[in-house]
Formats: structure tokens, C-alpha cells, sequence
């Protein structure tokens, strides 16, 4: 009798070890799963995409069309004699970048000629003979300001020389993304009477270059 009591006890237990293998007891644990997430960028622009365009001033400055470079130069003239300017240029300068960028205004592509040898000039000019180097861009002063976009209202932000303004740009504050900021540029026949003897009858042409860069 105590015999088959132990037979029958071993035997219910190894049915219960089975049913638990086989998930009798899985209601006690249970797994929820979503579907396959995904998420994605979108495109940006470049860090630092600098557009320039020409500019009007009277009241708010007009702005024209922004575009990566202007086709033409702001400047085209003769200094009349005993004039010691040939007046200022207005232009505005947008980020359409991702990022501030901070600003520099310089000049490339200087070139320096001699149109002719006249007056006194050999006096003061030993390369005085057509086709030499010219002493223009030595005195040609080019003072830049920030313009009040709404009134035009100018704040000098530097000068120099072309030949200066070739090594060392004007630094013009920072632009944010999808800011625009007005600008003028002025002129300058900074020569001592001496210089301006040297530097009659030359010619110089360089282009401006304005630099966003992210910091």
C-alpha cells in the first residue's frame, strides 16, 4: 500500500514538471512588441552660404536680387582732377547657411598699371612708362560701413588701402541664418600731393571677396 502511495505521488509530480515545461504556468509572463520604428533627417543647407546683392539707399536700403556673386564690379570711374573721391557703393549681404557666420570684406585680383607718363610724374615715379606697374591701389582708400537697413544711417566698421585690404580684410560682425545686413563702401584718394603725382594716370581694377565663416 505505502508502496504504490509513493508510485503514484512520483507520478503526479513528474506530470506537474511536464505541464510546467509545456506552459501551464506561462499566464504568469507575457511580451508586447511594437512594429519597426524609423526616424530620419531632413535635408539642411550648408553651414555658411553667403548671398550679396547691390543695394539703393534713400530711407530703407532697397536690396536687389541675392545671388552667390555679382556679375559686375560696384565701381567704374575716372577720378577727376583735383577730385579725391568717386563716392560709395551700397550692397547687402544674407545667410541662407545653417550656422552664424562671422564676416570679412577684402579685395582679390589687384592689378596695378600705368595708362601713360605724364605731367610731373616721372619725377616721383622711377616705373613711370606705359604698361608698368601703377601706384593706385596703395592710396585708393576704401572705408566700409554698416547701414541701418530700415533708415540707412551708416556705422564705420574700418578702412584701408587695396593693397592693404588684399592681406588683411575688414571685419564686418557676424550674420546669422536667414539674417540680412546693409552695407556701403566708400572711396578715397588718400595721396600726399607727391602720391598723387606718382600715382596720375594709372589704373586699377580688383575685385571685392566677402567671407562667411562659421566659427
Amino acid at each position: 500500500m505505502r508502496r504504490r502511495l509513493l508510485i503514484t505521488l512520483t507520478a503526479v509530480g513528474s506530470l506537474i514538471v511536464a505541464l510546467a515545461g509545456t506552459g501551464l504556468f506561462a499566464a504568469l509572463h507575457d511580451t508586447a512588441r511594437s512594429g519597426t520604428n524609423q526616424v530620419q533627417t531632413g535635408e539642411l543647407p550648408s553651414s555658411a552660404d553667403l548671398k550679396v546683392a547691390t543695394a539703393v539707399m534713400g530711407g530703407p536700403v532697397a536690396c536687389g536680387d541675392f545671388s552667390d556673386d555679382l556679375s559686375s564690379g560696384l565701381f567704374s570711374a575716372t577720378f577727376e582732377q583735383g577730385a579725391t573721391t568717386i563716392g560709395a557703393a551700397t550692397f547687402c549681404l544674407r545667410n541662407e547657411g545653417a550656422q552664424t557666420v562671422a564676416l570679412t570684406m577684402g579685395v582679390e585680383d589687384v592689378s596695378d598699371t600705368e595708362l601713360d607718363c605724364t605731367g610731373d610724374e616721372a619725377v616721383y615715379d622711377p616705373t613711370c612708362a606705359t604698361g608698368m606697374v601703377g601706384e593706385l591701389s596703395g592710396v585708393f582708400q576704401q572705408n566700409v560701413y554698416e547701414l541701418d537697413c530700415a533708415t540707412s544711417a551708416p556705422t564705420p566698421l574700418g578702412s584701408g588701402s587695396l593693397a592693404a585690404m588684399q592681406v588683411t580684410p575688414v571685419a564686418l560682425g557676424s550674420l546669422n541664418q536667414n539674417q540680412t545686413r546693409c552695407f556701403a563702401v566708400g572711396t578715397l584718394l588718400t595721396a600726399t600731393p607727391e602720391q598723387q603725382q606718382a600715382a596720375q594716370t594709372d589704373q586699377v581694377t580688383w575685385r571685392y571677396v566677402w567671407s562667411g565663416d562659421v566659427s
